[in-house]
C-alpha cells in the first residue's frame, strides 16, 4: 500500500498483533491508518496474493545430480534489458 511501508507495519503489528485483530486494536489512527481502512480489503487480498501455498503437491525424487548453477543477478538483470 502506498506510504505503508516495512517500518509502518512493523509499527502496527508490534507485540504479535495479527492483521485479523488490526481493524479493531485502535492503531489506525491518523492519515495512515484512514488509507489502510480505506483499503482494507486490498491489504487482505496483497496478503493472500503473497501467501505461500503449502496445499500444493510437488512430486520430488533426489537424483543425487549437481544442480546447474544460477546465473548472476546481475547477467539477468543486463540481459533483461532492466539496467
Amino acid at each position: 500500500m502506498k506510504g505503508i511501508g516495512a517500518k509502518t507495519a512493523g509499527a502496527l503489528l508490534a507485540g504479535g498483533l495479527t492483521l485479523e485483530a488490526l481493524p479493531d486494536s485502535g492503531r489506525l489512527t491518523g492519515a495512515k491508518g484512514a488509507a489502510i481502512t480505506a483499503g482494507w480489503s486490498d491489504v487482505l487480498r496483497w496478503r493472500e496474493l503473497s501467501r505461500m501455498r503449502r496445499d500444493v503437491p510437488v512430486t520430488w525424487q533426489a537424483t543425487g545430480a549437481v544442480s546447474p548453477l544460477l546465473p548472476k543477478p546481475a547477467d539477468v538483470v543486463e540481459k533483461l534489458g532492466l539496467w
